[in-house]
């Protein structure tokens, strides 16, 4: 059989001498060549706008934090970042669950309830929150006192209006609004007192809108920020847990922060688990 199989193929037997060494080069020539599959895409799911984290450029083009930390991400575990930017912070959790998508990121604060819900990766920025109010506010010093009875805007479905409920304020209305853009200008145009945000989406607007201010200083809420994922998906888990500690000590994360966030003030808090 197999000097059937040497004349099919073409191979000419050299004599009694080379008779391993002719095998052994029929036999790997015989072996048909494997590729693996290339991974399918990355569903990403993320905010439309979400600044400096999610943003819009030309042809709709997202970029931002933590878009190119996803990319970056994509890169390391080999595999494409397709983004889907419809949803809100509180469908993002919902799409995870559901396998909408394979991953949800936007600043998303990792909460005790949210981890009930899905899994999040290491943190990899701190999830502090900071007041943000025109600058008329800026020569009072801050206090809860000032805080009573006054309008306060929030985006819905995230926690800041949990944050307020915890806060031991008194009489506070609290209106919540569909988009960044809406808070935005609801502040602006004198619809709410002040608006509560993450801390560093707080200092990115008083860097674009010059009569604003921020009010008080940041504090935290939550363990920082994560990418949600799905509770089955482990191994994608441990994947993205292992690629953002590479994105960190291979120096893009204080690349992708300075360039979005401002350098010298880098606050990374994704301690690494073992």
């Amino acid at each position: 059989m197999l000097l059937k199989t040497i004349t099919y193929c073409g191979l000419v037997y050299l004599g009694k001498r080379e008779k391993w060494t002719q095998f052994l080069f029929i036999f790997f020539s015989l072996i048909p060549l494997t590729y693996a599959d290339p991974l399918p895409p990355l569903i990403v799911a993320t905010e439309m706008f979400n600044p400096p984290f999610i943003m819009q450029g030309a042809n709709k083009q997202l970029f931002g934090f933590d878009i190119e930390m996803m990319e970056d991400i994509c890169e390391i575990i080999h595999r494409k970042c397709i983004y889907r930017s419809e949803f809100m912070e509180n469908t993002l959790i919902s799409s995870i669950e559901k396998h909408e998508a394979d991953i949800g990121v936007s600043s998303i604060t990792i909460t005790l309830e949210r981890i009930e819900r899905v899994n999040f990766s290491y943190p990899y920025l701190p999830s502090d929150v900071q007041y943000l109010a025109l600058k008329k506010w800026a020569a009072i010093p801050f206090s809860k006192d000032v805080l009573n009875e006054k309008k306060i805007g929030v985006q819905v479905g995230t926690i800041y209006e949990q944050v307020i409920k915890e806060s031991g304020l008194s009489d506070v209305q609290i209106i919540n609004y569909s988009s960044t853009n809406r808070l935005i200008k609801a502040l602006g145009e004198g619809e709410v007192d002040f608006i509560l945000q993450d801390a560093l989406a707080a200092q990115y607007w008083i860097t674009q809108i010059p009569i604003f201010t921020t009010f008080g200083k940041p504090f935290t809420y939550g363990y920082g920020f994560g990418i949600a994922v799905n509770k089955s998906d482990k191994e994608l888990l441990q994947q993205i847990n292992n690629a953002l500690v590479e994105f960190e000590e291979n120096g893009q994360f204080k690349k992708t922060y300075d360039r979005y966030v401002g350098a010298g003030n880098e606050k990374f808090s994704g301690d690494k688990k073992e």
